[in-house]
């Protein structure tokens, strides 16, 4: 009975450690990924620099999905941008947008070409999770990064699911287009969402939401338009350049919409 008793408990410790390690991490840029930033413009983006509520249509309440459907998730926003300068007006971003609440962190004391990755290497080593969704752009090296960290064998049992919004087309400085391998490239929340859902990501009803309420949304929008005045959101604002997306979709009226306005 006893020696019965001793495995019990053995199994119940092990479900109860397993558990605590199947943790999911969503670490996501915010400049160009979620916040209009235009970052890689040659004015950088002065329009945008205090704008406080500017965001790309969905991506807030598509984040607050993959919270809800993953109980375990922890969250964190990582910013290329430099803490003193962004952290306040980044900080009242996620706020007013009202993105799931996660730990910001940007650049202090590390260069500017090794901050993410290695503030990447650092979460995860501290979280030790699973499975990690890692969101960027193309205007910057979000692909790259995001590709070297998922391949370093120190992180090999993780099951990394890489996601880059297509904003700029900018190319790699080898030629190559930034989104490579396993990572998929996106231009709305909306084909954003068809993935995660098909990885389990977020349930088939939070899907159904995300086609009810928010891609009719964008399938209203005229491209290449200011945001929306009551909303702050915009799927397709003036300065995107998204012809480098592959297209991988079938969903009447978006697809027309995005050829015609990504012109690939």
């Amino acid at each position: 009975m006893k020696s019965k008793i001793a495995l019990l408990i053995g199994m119940l410790v092990l479900s109860a450690a397993t558990s605590a390690a199947a943790k999911t991490v969503l670490i996501s840029d915010v400049d160009d990924t979620v916040k209009l930033a235009y970052a890689f413009g040659s004015a950088y983006g002065a329009q945008y620099f205090k704008d406080t509520k500017s965001r790309f249509t969905g991506m807030s309440e598509v984040y607050d999905l993959i919270t809800h459907d993953n109980l375990d998730v922890k969250v964190y926003y990582v910013s290329l941008a430099p803490t003193y300068l962004m952290e306040r007006l980044h900080g009242k971003f996620l706020r007013n947008g009202a993105f799931p609440i996660g730990t910001y962190i940007g650049r202090t004391n590390l260069p500017s070409e090794t901050h993410k990755l290695e503030t990447i290497r650092s979460i995860l080593r501290s979280e030790r999770p699973s499975r990690v969704i890692l969101v960027g752009d193309d205007g910057q090296a979000d692909a790259a990064v995001y590709r070297q960290v998922s391949a370093e064998p120190e992180f090999a049992g993780i099951i990394f699911d890489q996601f880059i919004h297509i904003v700029s087309s900018l190319k790699e400085a080898n030629g190559q287009n930034k989104v490579q391998g396993a990572q998929v490239g996106f231009v709305t929340s909306y084909e954003f969402a068809l993935e995660l859902n098909a990885r389990k990501l977020i349930q088939d009803r939070s899907m159904k939401y995300v086609s009810d309420h928010i891609l009719p949304e964008i399938l209203i929008e005229a491209p290449g338009s200011d945001e929306n005045e009551e909303t702050n959101q915009v799927a397709f604002p003036y300065f995107m350049d998204c012809k480098a997306i592959n297209w991988r979709w079938n969903v009447p009226g978006l697809n027309e919409k995005v050829r015609g306005f990504c012109k690939f």
